[in-house]
């Protein structure tokens, strides 16, 4: 039995912590995460704080969203540091279990329910916040293997020659004919223009891979007839990139040769910031989240300011904590000199930079700590 994995995070509110004790907020709920999909299903946490008898619980329930459906799946529950210095604690495992997708009772989905007391042996103050506790729930789809293709016969002599060669079921090709499609423009039913550069495209497929687009798109089309549409505030080459991953769902950034103002990397960075913010507009999240985790590796103590500010306009979290991680990690003075600048002029910004930095500058001190008390036991103790 083959299984498919999906990894996904929920944040339970509504408790508060002191001293790394849990005090439950009780009867509040249930609550449903967002829908997620693994193995081709949709699927969904339910969760809720009880209290029965002066005794508080945690309830974690997974349901399968996807109607009509009946799949076999196991499920793991793990508590997640939110300072990022251990990794994710377990809470509790599902083993392989029928899940029914028409059966939307709470009670008779699939889970359990944990006292308090289970939850208070966190090893680490990270893993119980102030405010919330970040969990994450892993789903494992069992997957029934595909049923051999055979081939109808005439004779057993066929039979057995058709034994010996079985058909070869070639990889799809599905991405590459979408990616011919887009490149020779065959049956392209919309234009776009971008500051004078013509696009054309297949209104379906955009519709199908962005909400931005299928709404513009379809609402445009019920009240005008012209096939060219005006794209303003985006660049052409941010715009093709967009296309291209439509298409093609692969990332596509090309430096622009003319440009000898920066260098290769500045150049990059430029590009996919620009890729980043066509994403963003036109509601392309993982396109958006690709771009982000590109930017994540160049981020330094010269571009951090501006990397920060951009961040936090495009709300890109993982972007706003490798600034910040960068700032922290660093002892260059002129780093912490452009955060100054820059909360001068993005003042909203401020809060949660004080409280991420702290939260790294104490992430980094146990780590240091950790290796200093490890070193040393290390020179005492000889082999």
């Amino acid at each position: 039995m083959a299984s498919t994995s999906t990894r996904r995070t929920i944040v339970v509110f509504k408790f508060n912590s002191a001293h790394g004790i849990l005090y439950f907020s009780p009867n509040i709920g249930p609550r449903r995460s967002a829908v997620f999909a693994s193995g081709g299903y949709d699927w969904c946490v339910h969760y809720q704080l009880v209290e029965n008898d002066e005794v508080h619980y945690l309830s974690l329930h997974l349901q399968l969203a996807t109607r009509g459906a009946r799949v076999t799946a196991s499920a793991e529950f793990n508590l997640v540091d939110q300072c990022g210095a251990s990794p994710p604690w377990k809470l509790l495992s599902l083993p392989p279990l029928e899940f029914d997708g028409d059966d939307q009772d709470y009670w008779n989905m699939q889970g359990q329910t944990l006292p308090k007391s289970v939850v208070d042996l966190a090893p680490g103050f990270g893993y119980n916040g102030l405010y919330c506790m970040v969990i994450e729930c892993t789903v494992n789809v069992v997957v029934e293997p595909p049923a051999p293709l055979s081939l109808p016969s005439s004779s057993s002599s066929s039979t057995s020659l058709g034994s010996k060669n079985k058909p070869v079921l070639p990889a799809s090709d599905l991405m590459e004919q979408l990616r011919t499609m887009y490149q020779t423009g065959d049956g392209a039913d919309v234009t776009f223009s971008v500051d004078g550069e013509l696009f054309h495209a297949h209104k379906f497929i955009l519709a199908a891979r962005s909400p931005v687009f299928n709404k513009e798109l379809y609402g445009w089309a019920k009240e005008s007839t012209s096939r060219v549409v005006e794209v303003e505030e985006i660049k052409p080459d941010a715009f093709k990139a967009l296309l291209h991953y439509i298409y093609t769902d692969t990332l596509l950034i090309t430096p622009d040769d003319n440009d000898v103002e920066e260098d290769d990397d500045s150049k990059r960075t430029t590009k996919v910031r620009d890729l980043l913010e066509a994403a963003d507009r036109f509601g392309v999240e993982r396109l958006k989240l690709m771009c982000e985790h590109e930017l994540c590796k160049v981020v330094s103590v010269k571009n951090m300011a501006t990397m920060l500010n951009f961040a936090d306009k495009h709300r890109c979290d993982a972007l706003k904590d490798a600034c910040i991680e960068s700032m922290a990690t660093s002892d260059r003075w002129d780093a912490r000199e452009r955060l100054v600048q820059l909360s001068s002029c993005n003042p909203s910004i401020l809060p949660e930079l004080l409280d991420k930095s702290i939260k790294w500058a104490r992430r980094r001190y146990v780590h240091d700590a950790t290796r200093s008390i490890c070193s040393s036991k290390s020179s005492n103790n000889p082999v």
